[in-house]
């Protein structure tokens, strides 16, 4: 008797801490704003906006909420923050329209990609679609060459930020863009034609993509050049105009700042800091959004030495 009552209360324990454990933890939202941008938050004049609406019209929404059922049902990923993730895996496709490899560093966003492939025929109708070929997945290596490695996430920043409008949720999801302030590939965008960076840089793999490769290409010329111009001609007013927004997300002023330091230095806004303080230490924010309205995404001599005036 004695034996079967300490069996049944070991026996209710177990199955109550079993089944305890067993619980999940509720989920928690990563984004707080879910508002989904039009046209995928495309910048104005990259001439991608038919590539955008191919990629829209060759997306099939059944297939779409098969996907987001399957994704939701691993309980990972918070219903309200799906709409995110899907928005950054149709940026990713326009990505790879027209570049030679775009690294996935998402790993939320590489589960919804893992699971369009298990319906092999829908994916494949899909890609046919949207660029006239299968658009393979490639999962992303971590190499032990941090150069490489460090170069390849760069210039996908580079190119992001030319093509999306970022904001605080692109920079939670993909980390911090352009911490080391500077690229190596400022020198070759300046010194090569816009026909030789097109095919040094991009592997558009539509006309219409070619097209785009060609006006972001000459985007990225003009801006090198806007940077120099307002350096030879009013230095020290377009330096200071930066100074505000040198820790802004906005588009314009992310690159405009990385195009500075990658030609002069990290240390070509010192003179220009509250009490000298260097860039790095100073953690203060101020949005520059409303540059991206009036700029574009070049900022500079074009814009009267910068929106923040001088």
């Amino acid at each position: 008797m004695i034996y079967t009552i300490v069996f049944s209360i070991l026996a209710f324990i177990l199955g109550f801490s079993c089944s305890h454990k067993l619980k999940k933890k509720p989920l928690t939202r990563m984004f707080t704003n879910t508002t989904l941008p039009s046209q995928l938050g495309l910048l104005p004049h990259t001439g991608l906006e038919e590539v955008v609406a191919q990629l829209e019209a060759s997306w099939n929404p059944a297939f779409a909420q098969h996907v987001r059922a399957r994704v939701l049902k691993k309980g990972v990923i918070h219903p309200d923050d799906y709409p995110i993730y899907e928005l950054e895996l149709k940026r990713f496709f326009i990505l790879t329209s027209i570049m030679k490899e775009v690294p996935m560093y998402s790993t939320a966003v590489d589960s919804l990609w893992h699971e369009m492939l298990l319906f092999t025929k829908e994916y494949d109708q899909f890609s046919q679609h949207f660029l006239g070929q299968m658009i393979h997945h490639t999962p992303y290596v971590t190499t032990e060459d941090t150069e490489a490695r460090h170069r390849d996430r760069v210039w996908f920043e580079y190119v992001y930020t030319h093509v999306f409008k970022t904001n605080q949720t692109v920079m939670k999801l993909y980390g911090e863009f352009f911490k080391s302030q500077t690229v190596s590939f400022v020198d070759t965008i300046r010194n090569h034609s816009i026909d030789e960076l097109s095919s040094l840089l991009f592997a558009p793999k539509t006309d219409v993509a070619s097209q785009a490769v060609q006006t972001l290409v000459a985007k990225m010329k003009n801006e090198i050049h806007h940077v120099e111009q307002a350096m030879l001609t009013e230095r020290p007013s377009f330096l200071r105009s930066i100074v505000p927004y040198r820790n802004s997300h906005s588009n314009s002023w992310m690159l405009t700042k990385t195009i500075l330091f990658s030609l002069y230095g990290t240390s070509v806004l010192h003179p220009y800091l509250p009490n000298n303080t260097s860039t790095s230490s100073d953690s203060s924010f101020v949005d520059g959004g409303s540059c991206d309205h009036s700029c574009g995404s070049s900022c500079g001599s074009s814009c009267g030495g910068g929106c923040g005036g001088s």
